[in-house]
């Protein structure tokens, strides 16, 4: 069996072996094979594309349309954050930003429309702060009075024992000990979790996105000076 190539490939494929495969074109230098691999095994094995860009980002000579139609999959899939192929390309010294410039172009422009959906959304959260620190204060100030009729769970009418939020929303003791938590508002409680995921997403995202536009500044410096 040994430099059988049908054989040898035919053995790869039967047990699914798809990087060895790819790995097997990329050591042969055969490119149109590696992109060939990527598209008929790509949807099994999504990262043969992100294989593919690093081997073709390590080639010396002219790669631009190879990379273009791997970037194109990559993209497409959302296989990899900016940053990364941006690193990634970093080591090629023929791949100039023109050859990412649609990508790069694109994903600036879905940051564009984040930064402006997350504007709003700390428009509507600094107003809800504002109106919550009201409330606060009034709580300080002031007793509170619950007056609810209904239960918000069963919708019985409330009598004791019950438990009231400061939310508004009253519920029986027995209608609480059955929910997820009985110091948390069952009606509130995943609205409240959606926004502290979302905060802390937030400052996830944040530095992703300060480390994208350095490295993207750093390869504009490199290549202006070769």
């Amino acid at each position: 069996m040994h430099d059988f190539r049908a054989g040898i490939l035919h053995l790869y494929e039967k047990a699914r072996l798809y990087r060895q495969i790819l790995q097997y074109y990329m050591d042969q230098n055969e490119y149109d094979h590696v992109i060939e691999t990527c598209n008929d095994h790509g949807k099994k094995e999504p990262n043969l594309w992100i294989l593919a860009l690093s081997y073709f980002a390590r080639k010396e000579e002219d790669c631009k349309d190879y990379i273009a139609g791997v970037l194109a999959h990559i993209e497409k899939k959302a296989l990899m954050p900016p940053l990364m192929v941006v690193q990634t390309l970093a080591h090629n010294s023929t791949c100039t930003l023109a050859v990412v410039k649609d990508f790069i172009t694109r994903k600036l422009k879905e940051e564009s429309e984040q930064i402006a959906k997350d504007q709003d959304l700390i428009k509507k959260y600094r107003e809800d702060t504002e109106r919550m620190k009201r409330e606060i204060e009034q709580l300080k100030t002031s007793a509170k009075v619950f007056q609810p009729t209904k239960c918000h769970s069963c919708t019985n009418p409330i009598d004791l024992p019950a438990v009231h939020f400061l939310c508004g929303h009253s519920y029986h003791q027995a209608c609480l000990e059955v929910a997820e938590s009985e110091t948390e508002c069952p009606l509130c409680v995943e609205k409240n979790r959606e926004v502290l995921d979302l905060i802390r997403a937030q400052e996830q995202t944040t530095g992703l996105h300060e480390d994208f536009h350095t490295e993207l500044e750093r390869k504009k410096t490199d290549r202006s000076e070769e």
